[in-house]
């Protein structure tokens, strides 16, 4: 039934009815912790700047110490997660040559491994001025990484009929490097990517008195195109599963003049959505503005139970299957 849903809803343009909800998507979403997410949103925020040209031998500052800290916390989500770190070289204008590492973590699919499900965010952070300036990026995007660490966390305690990956980029701030490099890796490769879910800025709820919590999904803006169903897809499983959170598939790549990491696999064909608040405060973006008082860790929680669910349905959830 699982596989049936998710073939029904990326081959046809029209909104679906689901079954009733399975009782492992629920209990694989009760295991989605807010708590966690602030903790990790702090530790992010306490490196102080997560710019790619910021000091990167510091153990306690800077990119080169958040990454390390997010390898070794997502390599203790349990020995079926594969988590490594991927170096690419790259040439930016004005800004010369750097190496943007990535953190990908892998687990496996038992039935259908070869085809995959990505859900990513962006790890990175900058205020665009001195390398070395405050740039605590609480929301932009500590939430969608926050989100994709929780996602690793809990899933990998389940089994899957396909491959879940998970992707943390670096140098999306300055023109989406990391996810590039990612997903011309997947194409060269010919990598079986069925759906991409992309977080970024998931952490700015809805104003005080605003009684409807929203989420916008940008599928892009060619008609009836796998991305745009898979936008539809996922405004479906929202009303079984994450009620609370209303779902607005936007027919457009993403916000006018702005983009996300979503874009580079769209670019070379591949099926792929963004998560990101329609409530984004462009003011508290890319300076010291961008802390956790800014934004509300029980929004980017649902938003995590959407990805959670989503990724159960496409990927075909079983059992639990142990781990921490």
């Amino acid at each position: 039934m699982r596989l049936m849903i998710a073939v029904v809803i990326i081959c046809s343009a029209d909104r679906i009815s689901l079954a009733e909800p399975e009782t492992s998507i629920n209990d694989l979403l009760a295991e989605i912790s807010g708590t966690r997410i602030k903790t990790t949103i702090e530790k992010l925020v306490s490196f102080e700047t997560r710019d790619i040209r910021s000091e990167t031998s510091s153990p306690r500052r800077g990119i080169g110490a958040a990454r390390n800290w997010i390898l070794s916390e997502m390599k203790t989500y349990g020995p079926r997660l594969a988590v490594e770190s991927r170096t690419w070289h790259v040439a930016v204008p004005q800004l010369g040559e750097l190496d943007v590492q990535n953190v990908v973590a892998v687990l496996p699919g038992t039935t259908n491994p070869s085809a995959q499900i990505v859900i990513s965010a962006h790890y990175d952070s900058s205020s665009f001025r001195d390398p070395e300036s405050p740039a605590p990026g609480a929301d932009d995007d500590g939430s969608g990484t926050a989100a994709v660490m929780e996602l690793a966390r809990v899933l990998s305690r389940y089994e899957f009929d396909k491959t879940l990956v998970f992707m943390l980029f670096a140098g999306e701030e300055y023109g989406l490097l990391g996810s590039k490099k990612e997903a011309e890796r997947a194409k060269s490769t010919s990598a079986v990517i069925e759906a991409v879910l992309n977080n970024d800025i998931i952490g700015n709820d809805a104003p005080a008195g605003q009684s409807d919590v929203t989420v916008n999904v940008f599928g892009g803006n060619i008609r009836d195109s796998p991305s745009q169903k898979l936008a539809g897809l996922i405004q479906g499983v929202g009303e079984i599963y994450v009620p609370a959170l209303r779902v607005v598939p936007v027919p457009q790549p993403d916000r006018p003049f702005r983009g996300g990491d979503q874009m580079s696999f769209q670019a070379q064909g591949f099926t792929a959505v963004r998560f990101t608040s329609p409530y984004e405060v462009v003011a508290n973006q890319h300076n010291t503005n961008d802390t956790l008082e800014h934004m509300s860790v029980a929004y980017t929680a649902r938003v995590t139970q959407l990805n959670a669910a989503t990724a159960a349905v496409l990927a075909g959830v079983h059992a639990r299957a142990g781990g921490r």
